[in-house]
This record gives structure tokens, sequence and C-alpha cells, in this order.
């Protein structure tokens, strides 16, 4: 994804930005989910819920906006996307393949 190794020069790119984004999304749209289900209090329930739903409905926007950007293929083959993830994977960590 990003170019963030020790062998190249820290960039900072949309696509970088993009993907640490939608981690961020997904850890909080996993968490608010979790603490939805361990409230006791009710007002506290529904308010998890709905901050959940929330962040579900940012993560989606995201996802798309990565897809359309072409830096994902949900519906590609399996060697696109084992390719795409090599790709990205080398970018990471400066693995010459």
């Amino acid at each position: 994804m990003g170019v963030l190794s020790p062998a190249k020069p820290k960039t900072l790119t949309d696509k970088v930005i993009a993907g640490q984004l939608q981690n961020a999304s997904a850890a909080a749209t996993s968490m608010l989910c979790a603490l939805s289900q361990a409230a006791s209090n009710p007002d506290l329930k529904r308010m998890y819920k709905t901050f959940g739903q929330e962040t579900q409905l940012s993560l989606e926007a995201i996802q798309t906006y990565i897809a359309d950007q072409g830096w994902s293929k949900p519906f590609g083959t399996p060697e696109e996307q084992l390719q795409m993830a090599l790709q990205d994977a080398d970018s990471i960590i400066a693995v010459q393949a």
C-alpha cells in the first residue's frame, strides 16, 4: 500500500491515507459493536449502536472510494487480488520479488 519502508523515502500518498482511514474506521466499527453488546445501560447501548451505524456507513464510503480509485478490486479474480496484495506488500517492506 504505502511507501513507508526504511529502504525508500517516506511518502504519504492518497492511497496510504485512504488505507489508514479504512483500518481506523474498521477498528472503530468493531469496537462500537462490541460496546453496544456489552453495555447494560439502555442509553449507552443505544448511543454505541447509533455511533456504530455511522462508522459502518463511513467505512462503506471509504471502501467504495478505494475501489473507485482502483486501489482494490473486490470483484477481481483471485489472481488479480493476490497480485495487488503482493505489490502492496513489496512497496511496504521493500522486498524484491
